[in-house]
């Protein structure tokens, strides 16, 4: 029986069959989204990237992000709405969640392939959009590869961010809608390991078998 993860990755990948056929790019969030990606461009015969979206999180809770930057190939920012810290506060703590993005970008190198996305559908997958200001600084990045049309897969969103996102996005699929009192956990049955995620794409560059 397959897992729960690996039958919504399957069910995100059935949902965009009517993109057989149509230039199209896939750009996974690392680690988290690989495995929806990769089922995703195997399923379209896509070209496949990679991506990183870090939060900028506030120094009283970091559990709480006061913002977000993502690297599609070129560094966004976002302030999420609301953050009142100082700004040398906000920058001490992007430092931070840079270095963390860099980290991860070193050790997905020999998989970035900075492919262009100009005259295709980009299909941008993270993990989560809760909160929002990790998907709008992702959906940022992700247009300053000019792509003609933009699709966001994600994971798990809030239900009331669900009509903002569906204005950044072209097109919009969640796989898991969630009340705002909904926990959040770091490890729960979405989250893959940089170690998972290496070997699937490792596999997926093979053309082995990604099970």
């Amino acid at each position: 029986m397959p897992s729960k993860t690996g039958a919504a990755d399957a069910l995100a990948a059935e949902r965009l069959k009517h993109l057989i056929g149509t230039p199209s790019i896939v750009l996974a969030a690392a680690p988290e989204a690989v495995a929806t990606a990769v089922e995703i461009a195997s399923a379209l015969g896509s070209d496949l990237d990679l991506m990183f979206v870090e939060g900028v999180a506030s120094p009283s809770a970091p559990r709480a992000l006061v913002g977000a930057i993502a690297d599609a190939g070129s560094l966004v920012t976002l302030k999420a709405p609301g953050d009142d810290l100082a700004p040398d506060v906000f920058a001490a703590q992007w430092r931070l969640a840079l270095e963390a993005l860099q980290r991860r970008q070193t050790l997905y190198a020999p998989f970035r392939r900075s492919l262009g996305a100009a005259g295709k559908t980009a299909i941008l997958v993270i993990d989560t959009a809760a909160p929002a200001a990790l998907a709008f600084a992702a959906i940022a990045a992700a247009r300053r590869r000019s792509p003609a049309r933009l699709v966001l897969i994600a994971r798990r969103a809030f239900d009331e961010d669900l009509q903002a996102l569906s204005i950044e996005a072209d097109e919009l699929i969640v796989l898991q809608p969630l009340p705002r009192t909904a926990e959040l956990d770091v490890g729960t049955e979405s989250q893959m390991s940089d170690r998972e995620a290496i070997g699937l794409l490792t596999a997926y560059r093979q053309g082995g078998p990604l099970h």
